[in-house]
C-alpha cells in the first residue's frame, strides 16, 4: 500500500513535523517545506494533504497561513479538512548513554532556551547555552556531530524519532504548560465536507467597500444552530485603502442538522446582503 504523502512546515523535527505525525502516524511520507506558502503549493495527487500552523497561544494567529488562505484556489480544491493542537513540550534530549550530569553544552533555538531558563539554571547550571536555527537543528548537530557528543538540545520529542541515536533525559522543562499551537490540515479531497461541526469560510464586501461595519455579515451568518467562533482580518488581494478579507470560523450549536447544508444556508443569507464568501473548510473537531 503506497504512503500517504503529508507536506508539513519543516525542518524535520519541528513541533508543525510532530503535529503532522499525530494526525497521520508513522506509515506515512512526510516531505518538509521551508515556507508556509510552500506546503500550500506542494499539494498534488501524490502529497493530498498539508499541515501549518494557525494559531498559537502566545504569539496569536500565524499570519503566513491566513495570507495563504486569500488565494482562489483556496476552497477550489484545496480545503482545510481537519485541525491538530499541539502542546509544545520542550524536552532535553541527548545521545544514548549520556547522562544529565555530563552535559557540557544545551542546543536550541533562542526562543526554546528562554523558555526554559528555570530548568537549566537549576539543573544544568554551569553548562554552556547555544543557540541554533531551529530546535530540529539542535537535535541534528547533537545526533551527527562528534564536537557535541557530550551535549544536550531542547527540541519536540519527535526527534528521537528522526535521529534514533538520541534518548530523551528530561521531559516538559518549559516554564510555562500554556503554551498550545493549533494547526490546520490541508487536503484537496473533499470527502470530508460532508460530515463536521467546524467550518471556515472567507469573506469579504462584493464592491470591495472597507470591512467597517462587521454586524450585517456575522448576524446574516450565525444563527441558532449556527455560531462564529473565531474572526481573523488580512488585507484583500483586490488592492485599495484598508480593504479586507474576513476569515471566520463557525461551529455547529445543534446536533443533528445536516451540517454541509447549514454553512451553505448561512453564506448564502451573507451573499445577500452584498458580500462575497467562499467556504475554506468544513471538518469535525
Amino acid at each position: 500500500m503506497t504512503a500517504i504523502g503529508v507536506a508539513y512546515l519543516g525542518p524535520v523535527g519541528t513541533y508543525t513535523h510532530q503535529a503532522a505525525h499525530q494526525k497521520f502516524g508513522p506509515s506515512a511520507k512526510y516531505v518538509g517545506q521551508d515556507t508556509v506558502q510552500d506546503v500550500f503549493n506542494a499539494l498534488s495527487p501524490t502529497i493530498p494533504f498539508g499541515v501549518v500552523p494557525q494559531e498559537n497561544t502566545i504569539f496569536g494567529s500565524v499570519v503566513e497561513t491566513y495570507d495563504q488562505l486569500r488565494h482562489s484556489n483556496v476552497g477550489k480544491g484545496l480545503f482545510v479538512v481537519s485541525e491538530v493542537t499541539l502542546g509544545v513540550q520542550h524536552c532535553l534530549l541527548a545521545r544514548k548513554g549520556v547522562s544529565l550530569s555530563e552535559i557540557k553544552n544545551v542546543l536550541s533555538h533562542e526562543q526554546a532556551l528562554g523558555q526554559c531558563q528555570g530548568f537549566l539554571s537549576k539543573h544544568l547550571p554551569s553548562a554552556r547555552q547555544m543557540k541554533t536555527p531551529s530546535t530540529a537543528a539542535a537535535a541534528e548537530a547533537i545526533a551527527t556531530s562528534e564536537e557535541y557528543a557530550t551535549s544536550a538540545a531542547i527540541c519536540s520529542k519527535i526527534c528521537t524519532t528522526v535521529f534514533p541515536e538520541l534518548d530523551v533525559l528530561e521531559e516538559s522543562i518549559q516554564a510555562s504548560n500554556d503554551n498550545f499551537t493549533r494547526f490546520y490540515v490541508l487536503g484537496i479531497d473533499t470527502d470530508s465536507t460532508v460530515l463536521g461541526n467546524r467550518a471556515l469560510i472567507r469573506m469579504q464586501h462584493s464592491d470591495g467597500a472597507r470591512t467597517s461595519n462587521l454586524f450585517p455579515p456575522l448576524s446574516a451568518l450565525s444563527s441558532a444552530s449556527l455560531g462564529v467562533s473565531r474572526i481573523d482580518r488580512r488585507p484583500s488581494l483586490c488592492g485599495g485603502l484598508f480593504k479586507d478579507m474576513l476569515f471566520v470560523e463557525v461551529f455547529q450549536c445543534e446536533d443533528g442538522l445536516k451540517w454541509a447544508d447549514e454553512v451553505e444556508d448561512a453564506m448564502q443569507r451573507v451573499v445577500k446582503i452584498g458580500w462575497e464568501t467562499c467556504l475554506l473548510g468544513i471538518w469535525h473537531r
